[in-house]
């Protein structure tokens, strides 16, 4: 069940005891008013030039000098010509999952003013695994870039994108957005390394902070740029701060190498939906499946009515 600890707020706790009951009832049954889902096989031809230019250049100028090295066999590794195709698509992907959101007025200028005006999302996402991306460039780029606070425009809101279109990791990414005005980050809990596991692996024991175990967390899409610790609190601690605490120190905000400071304090969520026994319902008038008269023919039976027509 959701709940929310309202006990140092000023809200009155019974105001939300009926909104709360119903959010738990619309994610656990999906019942429900959905979601805009666009479906696409290329990207639109339709975005804002202007700022892909822009953004382009913050990106020749703070992203591909940090690429990295390249692990792939040989044959595999891109040419500098092919990376530098994938970065212009990557980047027009995140314009145009964040105009599909928030709209852009220089689409209305474009003849588009259905498209200018958005969706109004409070939270979104991209399915691209793999219908898309056996062929197409991934949606790590737009995934990270949405999910910060600043991109090539300078510091701003975090947009919550959920990788994979999951639902669960956007809820519960938006909630601690709400909660907190602060990116999230999201991650996969891959494995947890016992002590033994570690010393019987690497010949080492685990001391301190690490004593008990460590949880490896690996990243499959929305990492925000904000959890790289490059933040901090009056006393100097990493932190991750609400976008208009954020200053920049010294040139422009830019993805980085740098490596995560420790010690930085976390708060994990996971939402998860279990099933619980009740009825089986049908959503439209909730009269038990059961009961109801079959009106439209089983799989078999419309295969057999195939085969008399045919």
């Amino acid at each position: 069940m959701l709940r929310v600890n309202l006990t140092n707020s000023a809200v009155k706790a019974d105001s939300y005891v009926q909104d709360l009951q119903q959010a738990h009832t619309w994610l656990q049954e999906a019942t429900g008013r959905g979601s805009d889902f666009v479906g696409w096989v290329n990207l639109p031809k339709d975005y804002d030039k202007e700022e892909f230019a822009r953004a382009m250049e913050w990106v020749e100028k703070y992203c591909k000098p940090n690429e990295g090295s390249d692990c792939n066999p040989a044959h595999l590794v891109y040419s500098r010509e092919q990376k530098d195709v994938v970065w212009e698509y990557v980047v027009k992907m995140t314009l145009i999952f964040r105009d599909l959101m928030h709209g852009n007025p220089k689409l209305a200028e474009m003849g588009f003013e259905e498209e200018a005006m958005g969706h109004n999302a409070i939270a979104g996402g991209f399915q691209g695994q793999r219908q898309w991306t056996d062929f197409r460039p991934d949606g790590d780029f737009p995934e990270a870039i949405l999910n910060s606070s600043f991109d090539w425009n300078g510091i701003r809101e975090a947009v919550t994108f959920a990788t994979e279109n999951d639902t669960l990791n956007g809820a519960s990414m938006l909630l601690l957005h709400l909660l907190t005005n602060r990116a999230q980050l999201f991650a996969d809990v891959r494995t947890f390394w016992s002590p033994e596991a570690v010393e019987r692996v690497t010949g080492r024991r685990l001391t301190g902070r690490a004593a008990g175990g460590i949880i490896h967390l690996i990243n499959s899409g929305s990492c925000t740029l904000d959890a790289t610790g490059q933040q901090s609190d009056a006393a100097g601690n990493p932190a991750m701060k609400p976008f208009w605490d954020i200053r920049q120190r010294g040139g422009s905000m830019s993805p980085s190498h740098d490596m995560v400071p420790g010690r930085t304090r976390i708060h994990a969520r996971r939402r998860i939906l279990v099933a619980l026994p009740h009825p089986r319902r049908n959503a439209d008038d909730h009269v038990p499946l059961e009961s109801r008269e079959r009106t439209r023919p089983r799989i078999a039976d419309r295969r057999r009515l195939g085969r008399k027509r045919r």
